[in-house]
């Protein structure tokens, strides 16, 4: 993939080494590499974010419980159209998906309307959610291992869920924020929870309780 870069900005007439990567991989390597760089983002497990805080510079990491906040004047066919891409993107796999989604309470009817229109399926009835909870996080401990980076549509199949094949992604309110509910936790599949606000500054509130968590890098 670096030397698909290079080749690239070799024909703009670019530095080939704007874009480089360590031919030989270990921690060791990685460290020092960390150690010698002006800025590091880390994306990983808390192992690596630990690291990159460790190196001696300036570093920022990533959280694992993204929220996405839809202000009361968006578009929300198009929010909704982002967030489905974010949540079904490597079967919900990568640290920056979509997590948890907070929307304005007039606007409820619309974004679940929209949700179903562009591939999501509404996971509903107290019974089907519970299910749903106990699939992701069976007796609501760590997230279970049998449905990391499935499809939608398999999630849904393995929990018994009933959702068409063809699913991006499962969708469900959640009853609490952060430990309240299992939902707001990071769900490494397509599977996304939302609430509702009632006003802005409400609504931030909710959403920075939330990233408090298990969502800060």
């Amino acid at each position: 993939l670096v030397e698909m870069f290079c080749a690239e900005l070799k024909k703009l007439g670019l530095p080939e080494d704007l874009v480089l990567g360590l031919e030989e991989v270990s921690n060791d390597l990685t460290s020092e590499l960390m150690s010698a760089a002006d800025m590091v983002v880390a994306t990983g497990g808390m192992g690596m974010v630990k690291a990159a805080y460790s190196s001696g510079k300036p570093a920022i990491g990533v959280g694992q419980g993204n929220v996405q906040f839809i202000d009361e004047d968006a578009d929300i066919a198009d929010a909704v159209g982002k967030i489905i891409i974010g949540r079904a993107f490597d079967n919900g796999l990568i640290c920056l998906g979509e997590q948890t989604v907070f929307v304005p309470e007039d606007k409820e009817a619309e974004f679940v309307a929209e949700m179903k229109k562009q591939g999501g399926y509404l996971v509903e009835g107290e019974e089907n959610v519970d299910k749903l909870r106990e699939g992701l996080f069976p007796g609501g401990d760590a997230f279970s291992r049998v449905v990391v980076g499935m499809f939608a549509d398999q999630v849904s199949d393995e929990i018994g869920l009933g959702a068409p094949k063809g699913t991006r992604v499962l969708f469900a309110k959640a009853k609490a924020l952060g430990a309240g509910d299992v939902l707001c936790r990071e769900k490494l599949c397509p599977v996304i929870a939302y609430m509702t606000y009632k006003t802005f500054k409400e609504g931030v509130a909710m959403m920075e309780a939330n990233l408090e968590h298990e969502g800060k890098g």
